[in-house]
């Protein structure tokens, strides 16, 4: 409940920052950035004897982390693995692992989330409620790869080129399902509607018709699948059919729907990255619905690009009037589903500082 509190606390600001003028905004952007701080900390300090743990004792000092001779390494992320080493070398405790990953993801999406809207305040409250809880408590990696995927944007869509594959490279020795990053040099054009209604339906059908489905399983048996993943190919703990009922992908499609219909037409009134931005949402749920019977996949696949979700529904606050409605309508929303992940279904637990 107290994770709770905080939001609606918070979501105060998010009403005052945009739709009553508050003319001195450096006050704003420092509460902004103080927010993201002690979420931060908070968060960072929860985590007790879980997995980060396990590979806190798992990893080597720095002195043999290039041996050959820890496979872990290659499981979780060269560069991943070599900050833990770096932090067991110097003799930290194991939540620094957490903290320091935790700062890294949250301050990335703060940091550009207020680059990609002026409804900065709003866009952060939406991806605490539910963003930040399912990755960065419940899959830290993922959280801060797919975190990068939002400076990847920013490099991409101004030009950066070397900025953007530096980032990518860092974000894959992460997580590696950030790879899948690579395909936003694709994705910077303006799609017509009917080509995105399109791509939904192809993707359905290639859910009900089982095509992703059995390209996997042949690619397996041909040995084409590299066998961290083809372990998990036949694992029903991991892999088991999603399905377009499931409530993350209705959510998605219905979201996706709403921003082809008053969003992907617009001339004007939308800032510059909608497009990328859009797109990368679009992909991200394209590949949930193409890999929905395999779970894993289809939900790290997605996970990597909804990290623009937060972002994506601030447009409508652009593209409405009177704002204050949508506004209002957006933070209702995220308080509701904050309620579910931090009261009901408390995927997050209360810190506690350094835990042996």
């Amino acid at each position: 409940m107290a994770y709770y509190l905080f939001f609606c606390f918070y979501s105060f600001f998010a009403i005052l920052h945009r739709n009553f003028q508050i003319t001195n905004q450096q006050n704003y952007i420092f509460l902004y950035y103080f927010f993201a701080f002690f979420i931060s900390l908070v968060v960072g300090l929860s985590v007790n004897e879980d997995e980060y743990y396990r590979l806190y004792i798992l990893y080597p000092t720095i002195l043999d982390f290039f041996s050959g001779n820890y496979p872990v390494i290659n499981q979780k992320g060269h560069l991943f693995g070599l900050i833990v080493s770096i932090f067991k070398t110097l003799g930290l405790h194991f939540q620094f692992i957490t903290l320091f990953f935790t700062f890294l993801g949250v301050f990335l999406m703060a940091i550009f989330i207020k680059k990609f809207t002026k409804y900065y305040f709003l866009a952060f409250l939406i991806y605490l409620a539910h963003d930040f809880a399912i990755k960065m408590y419940g899959g830290l990696r993922i959280g801060v790869a797919s975190a990068m995927l939002l400076p990847m944007i920013y490099f991409l869509y101004n030009g950066k080129k070397f900025k953007f594959f530096l980032t990518l490279i860092a974000a894959t020795l992460i997580q590696y399902v950030a790879i899948l990053s690579i395909f936003l040099i694709f994705l910077k054009k303006r799609f017509k509607s009917l080509t995105l209604w399109f791509g939904l339906i192809l993707a359905v059908i290639m859910l009900e018709f089982d095509i992703t489905y059995n390209l996997i399983i042949f690619a397996n048996d041909q040995g084409w699948v590299p066998g961290i993943v083809a372990d998990w190919i036949y694992d029903n703990s991991y892999n088991y059919k999603v399905g377009l009922l499931h409530p993350k992908t209705l959510q998605q499609i219905i979201c996706v729907s709403l921003l082809i219909i008053f969003l992907n037409n617009k001339k004007d009134g939308l800032p510059k990255y909608f497009n990328l931005l859009f797109n990368s949402y679009y992909f991200g749920i394209i590949l949930l619905i193409a890999f929905s019977d395999f779970a894993l996949f289809a939900f790290r696949f997605n996970g990597h690009f909804y990290s623009v979700e937060a972002i994506l529904l601030t447009y409508f606050v652009y593209s409405f009037r009177p704002k204050y409605f949508v506004t209002f309508i957006l933070i209702f929303i995220s308080l509701a589903v904050a309620y579910v992940n931090y009261t009901i279904v408390e995927r997050v637990t209360p810190y506690k500082l350094f835990i042996n």
